[in-house]
């Protein structure tokens, strides 16, 4: 639930299992790690040198939860197990297994690390509008008295870095001179972390990502095999949506606008990095994210799960007479979890029930307003509150009636055709607040659409 980084993706044209030609795919980086993660995945498991990653047997764990341990929390800390993952087999079946991948990887000409799986895509975490980054390549290109070479392979941008990777693929003329700077940015960059003390993991990263791209440079030059390059957009991850902020589309720097609009302006902007003209409202969009793929308990079952889980453990250097009462406590407290959840819902059920009963019997009701994501992706099933809007002549009365009964109104929405005219708003807790709220948005001019999210006190749902 954070902003996401400006991540420069990158990979090398090159058809293979993994990534065989499709008439129907874009060409693009984002396509070729789309293809080949889980094999990079597998790859990082392999070094059991990071937390999440880890491959045991045929199984690779992507991510691990919290366990218990007999007694709560007072027992000491958490054991860690794991949570989501993938089986080997399974997962590099369909391109003819490990024993068929693992040879064609080795033997690929643009794998930048031959005895690593797919080292054929990947991208590079720096900040484009970062004052350092900036000072850095205009002291490389003044050092070197590259600036006339730079201004005719790049186009004109400020800061520098999104210039860089405007343009895709790199021209063959560009190569060499991306991969100086690059060179000297990682030369320059590890210099200073060694002179700083140690290097911490995320600064290893942090280098070799730089060393990987230099490294798709080199035999993009050398054996001619195009290097396609692109800058992701800044955007936001929350609640399952991934929003894209309004951007330029040619350098992706982000356009000068106010976010979290419903509708953005359509009148061209000047991109205030290079100069691009470009509509807001073309490039702005939110999405449902994909929903995650079933966790490692329910693609093995108990049983296996139960024996990945002990030998999880044991790799962790838990001792082997506390698995079992590990294995229990946590048992136990997911048994509580689901019994909460099933709780919850059920509860949810009868608000439902009883509001549908008590509050909005007999009140006409409108269409839902437009779905809030920019490019029509709805959710693939409806939410059960989509259809409890009302229009202002009808909204007091249902305000009314959750007042007389004593329902609490938990937020309240309006949706305009304007959309500079919505309004979210939380009435609190004291009575009489949400039809004042109504009353100061009707005086305001709201007429659209509005909606009241009620919530029933427990003791009047039996």
């Amino acid at each position: 639930m954070s902003n996401t980084v400006q991540l420069v993706q990158w990979s090398l044209d090159q058809n293979c299992r993994l990534r065989p030609a499709a008439e129907d795919e874009p060409s693009s980086p984002d396509a070729a790690l789309d293809r080949v993660s889980f094999a990079q995945t597998y790859a990082r498991g392999l070094h059991h040198d990071e937390e999440d990653f880890q491959v045991l047997g045929d199984i690779c764990v992507t991510s691990v939860t919290y366990g218990d341990r007999p007694g709560g929390d007072k027992a000491g800390d958490s054991p860690m197990l794991p949570s989501d993952g993938f089986v080997v087999s399974r997962a590099f079946a369909p391109y003819g297994g490990l024993e068929t991948v693992v040879p064609m990887c080795r033997a690929c000409p643009a794998n930048t690390l031959p005895q690593e799986l797919a080292q054929c895509a990947g991208y590079l975490e720096q900040w484009p509008d970062s004052p350092d980054t900036e000072e850095q390549l205009q002291d490389i290109i003044s050092r070197l008295g590259l600036a006339r070479e730079v201004a005719g392979s790049f186009p004109a941008t400020k800061p520098l870095w999104y210039g860089l990777w405007a343009v895709s693929p790199v021209p063959a003329a560009s190569l060499p001179l991306l991969g100086l700077l690059l060179a000297e940015m990682l030369r320059e960059d590890r210099l200073t972390m060694e002179l700083a003390g140690e290097i911490d993991e995320i600064d290893e990263e942090q280098l070799q990502q730089f060393a990987r791209v230099i490294a798709a440079i080199d035999i993009a030059e050398r054996r001619g095999i195009p290097l396609r390059v692109g800058l992701m957009p800044l955007g936001h991850t929350d609640f399952g949506v991934y929003t894209i902020f309004p951007h330029c589309p040619f350098c992706k720097a982000a356009a000068r606008t106010a976010r979290w609009q419903e509708r953005y302006p359509a009148q061209l902007h000047t991109c205030q990095v290079c100069g691009t003209r470009f509509s807001p409202a073309e490039t702005a969009t939110s999405r449902r994210m994909k929903r995650d793929s079933e966790g490692l308990l329910e693609q093995l079952g108990e049983e296996a799960f139960d024996r990945l889980a002990r030998d999880y453990l044991l790799a962790r250097g838990e001792a082997p007479e506390s698995l079992d009462g590990i294995m229990s406590a946590t048992a136990a407290s997911r048994r509580r979890m689901e019994e909460n959840n099933l709780k919850r819902i059920d509860d949810e059920r009868r608000n439902r029930e009883y509001i549908e009963h008590h509050v909005y019997h007999g009140i006409p009701r409108v269409e839902a307003p437009p779905s809030e994501f920019m490019d029509g992706d709805e959710e693939e099933e409806q939410e059960p509150d989509s259809n409890n809007w009302f229009d202002a002549e009808h909204f007091g009365e249902v305000l009314q009636r959750c007042e007389a009964l004593g329902i609490k109104i938990t937020v309240l929405i309006h949706r305009s055709r304007n959309h500079l005219n919505n309004h979210v708003e939380s009435p609190g807790r004291r009575a009489g607040v949400a039809m004042e709220i109504f009353t100061r948005w009707r005086a305001e001019g709201c007429d659209g659409k509005f909606f009241a999210g009620c919530r029933v006190p427990v003791e009047m749902l039996g």
